[in-house]
């Protein structure tokens, strides 16, 4: 399941005339994580090409994502939203290519493919609570021991459709899977009737904000109350 979440509506920009290329530049690699440095600039698509890459201190601004999605999307409604996900790098390295701030990649197979919160165009805010802004790079950010959990804080820009059918599709999911649930043996343990309650309140509440179907929502409040 995703991590904590939290949405806010962006203000439509107003329109500007193209700025200059800017060039990134080439990271350091790090044994946690790799650097993405593989593209052509001149293979990119023509609107990322023209936004400029907007840095400090080296890491990559927020807006770069917001900016590179109007561009080659159009300029329709974003919602900025934050993901916030907690890896360990006991096994392991993080599994992501970063540009400064920016995620360029998730390996598959590594800590945040297997976490499955994080994604390509997020940009990290925070490690372990501290501004990745200050530094500019994940690097010096995180932990000495692989032993302590690396928490990303993230922000990622989205299209209010594709957001709606994202929580459409997993308010259907959680409903479905709540009235799956078996009938409890009456000898069932306190821990099973209270994760059994915490999956029915789940489904109801998103069930109700998605506005399915109101026989099921109804039928898992009597399972609920029972």
């Amino acid at each position: 399941e995703e991590g904590d979440e939290e949405l806010e509506a962006l203000p439509r920009p107003r329109r500007r005339s193209s700025g200059g290329t800017g060039r990134r530049k080439r990271g350091k690699p790090d044994d946690h994580f790799s650097v993405d440095d593989d593209s052509d600039e001149s293979d990119e698509p023509k609107a990322r090409s023209a936004i400029k890459r907007k840095r400090s201190r080296g890491g990559v601004n927020e807006d770069f994502s917001a900016a590179a999605l109007r561009a080659a999307e159009g300029e329709e409604e974003l919602l900025k939203k934050s993901v916030t996900a907690t890896l360990s790098r006991e096994d392991g390295p993080l599994g992501v290519a970063v540009s400064g701030l920016l995620i360029t990649a998730v390996h598959e197979g590594g800590a945040a493919h297997l976490e499955g919160s994080l994604a390509v165009g997020d940009v990290i805010v925070e490690v372990n609570g501290k501004d990745a802004g200050m530094e500019g790079e994940l690097g010096p950010l995180l932990p000495p021991a692989k032993a302590t959990p690396v928490r990303l804080k993230v922000v990622r820009y989205v299209k209010r459709d594709d957001h709606a059918a994202e929580v459409l599709a997993k308010a259907k999911s959680k409903v479905e899977a709540a009235l799956a649930l078996p009938t409890l043996a009456e000898e069932a343990s306190r821990k099973e009737v209270e994760e059994r309650r915490r999956v029915l309140s789940t489904a109801v509440n998103v069930g109700k904000r998605a506005r399915l179907d109101a026989k099921q929502i109804q039928r898992l409040q009597i399972w609920l109350h029972a």
